[in-house]
Parts: structure tokens; sequence; C-alpha cells
């Protein structure tokens, strides 16, 4: 059996362009495990960095802590400017290395671990 991580993977390569705009995959059951909810979003008129802060102010406002996720560093940093410069409000956020990251809300880093135990992972 394969982790739920890669399963949402393999479930997210399929998505074919123009199929949906989201997808919730429920995994995670069958290997014992709390299940989750997986969304795919298929970005096609926005950019990532928008989209990216506009789930974090929604996953925030809901009381979610979150974790952004990109192996680039200009895309994190492209993600970063857009969640300060929020219209009406910046989003706080920093990166794992951070002082204090635990207490982030929004934690945003190149590996999928979240020392603010993220309920949420972009």
């Amino acid at each position: 059996m394969r982790p739920a991580f890669y399963r949402a993977q393999e479930v997210g390569a399929r998505l074919g362009p123009g199929e949906v705009l989201f997808r919730t995959v429920p995994i995670g059951a069958e290997l014992g495990l709390r299940p989750m909810q997986v969304d795919f979003y298929q970005l096609s008129r926005d950019p990532v960095e928008h989209v990216a802060a506009l789930l974090a102010d929604k996953a925030l406002a809901s009381g979610a802590r979150v974790l952004i996720v990109s192996a680039s560093a200009d895309r994190r940093d492209a993600i970063s400017r857009s969640l300060w410069s929020r219209e009406g409000a910046f989003l706080a956020h920093g990166g794992p290395e951070t002082r204090e990251a635990s207490r982030q809300p929004i934690v945003l880093g190149g590996e999928c671990v979240a020392p603010n135990g993220a309920g949420m992972v972009i």
C-alpha cells in the first residue's frame, strides 16, 4: 500500500485539462490513518501565488494553520510577497527555519514538514 500522500499525487496526475476545478479524494482510512480530504485545483487563470494566498486566508479564517510547500525558492518568494500584500490585511508567515516556527499561522517551506502543526497543506 502506498502512503496517502503518494496516492494523492497519483490522482492529481490523472486530472486532465478542463476536467474539473477541484476534486475531493477521501484517502487514509484504508491505512488505519485518520481520513483526510485532498482537493486538487486546476489553475488556468490566476497565478499560483494569488490562489495560495486566497486558500491560506480562507484556512486561517476557519482556524486552521497552513503549510505552503514549493521546491522552487523563486516560487516561495513570489508566494511570500503575495501573502504580505493581501488586500485588506497581510497574512503573517515564516519559514520552517524561522525562530518559533511552531507559532507561525502559515509556514512556507520547500519540504512537506509542518513545524506549526498545520491542518492544511498547499
